[in-house]
């Protein structure tokens, strides 16, 4: 699986409705400039100043569509946490659990690290906006749901207590959050000392999160 670029999936959205100034064009144009400021200056120096000038849109016409910078925010995470779930892959090809965790620990990183400005930004302003506190708690709600769902196809996940499959898919789900918070950043601000392999740091989570379910190893063929 290729990297997701959610921005990409935007800029596909609004070309696909054309240069029509309608008002979905514009409130995806004014989302495309708030994300792109995001990952070039952090939430901090974002203003509605700002987004009207990189939107080509005048402050008034701002105000059309968004009471507030806030309210833009949250409508843009509110879209990233839609296709998020969307993009969660079916398992459907997978021949057994390790197979299972591997494609979502892909899927997972994949899909965050080219996310990872918007993603630090839920984390950092859910519990002081309440919309965006909302997204946050429904998005780990209907995220544990459909991966618990998608794994309970396979025999070994059915036989786990429930509350130990949940505490440990929360547990690395944190962790793959801060890694691809941190592969983002090597990507922005290159180190030669520092080389993140995506493939074999997926491959690792992976063998993590299988040992620590069911407290076993991975199936052989799976270590190399």
């Amino acid at each position: 699986m290729d990297n997701i670029d959610y921005l990409d999936l935007l800029r596909a959205q609004a070309k696909k409705i054309g240069h029509k100034r309608n008002a979905t064009h514009t409130r995806l144009q004014l989302q495309i400039c708030a994300a792109e400021l995001l990952a070039e200056h952090g939430n901090e120096k974002l203003n509605v100043s700002k987004i009207c000038e990189a939107a080509k849109l005048t402050r008034a016409g701002f105000y059309l569509h968004y009471k507030n910078k806030n309210e833009l925010i949250a409508d843009l995470l509110a879209g990233l946490l839609k296709v998020e779930r969307q993009l969660m892959p079916a398992l459907t090809e997978c021949n057994n659990l390790y197979e299972a965790i591997e494609e979502i620990c892909t899927w997972y990183l994949n899909f965050q690290i080219n996310a990872a400005p918007l993603y630090a930004l839920l984390d950092q302003i859910h519990l002081t906006d309440a919309a965006v506190g909302k997204l946050y708690d429904e998005r780990i709600d209907l995220l544990q749901k459909q991966l618990i769902y998608q794994l309970s196809r396979f025999q070994k996940y059915k036989d786990l207590e429930p509350a130990w499959g949940s505490f440990v898919l929360e547990m690395l789900s944190s962790a793959m959050y801060t890694l691809s918070q941190e592969r983002w950043k090597q990507e922005k601000f290159p180190h030669e000392n520092y080389i993140y392999d995506t493939a074999n740091v997926t491959k690792m989570f992976a063998r993590m999160l299988y040992q620590a379910l069911l407290c076993e190893q991975v199936p052989e063929k799976y270590r190399s």
